[in-house]
């Protein structure tokens, strides 16, 4: 959920994550719907994907590194 200044919160989501097994690896598939919104939220959530995006990026790299 985002939260705007004033502690309100300005969408909420629900993600679901699913994983599964392709060619001998694990897929993960991620998706997220907006239950509700503000008018203040579009410009928060044009970015969800980019961010999604390196959290993983960066989980994965963790990983590799401590395996």
């Amino acid at each position: 959920m985002g939260t705007a200044a004033a502690g309100n919160a300005m969408f909420e989501m629900l993600t679901t994550v699913t994983f599964a097994e392709e060619g001998g690896k694990t897929k993960q598939i991620l998706r997220t719907r907006v239950i509700k919104s503000t008018p203040e939220a579009p410009r928060y959530l044009a970015g969800m994907e980019a961010g999604w995006t390196q959290s993983l990026e960066r989980l994965t790299a963790y990983l590799a590194a401590h395996s």
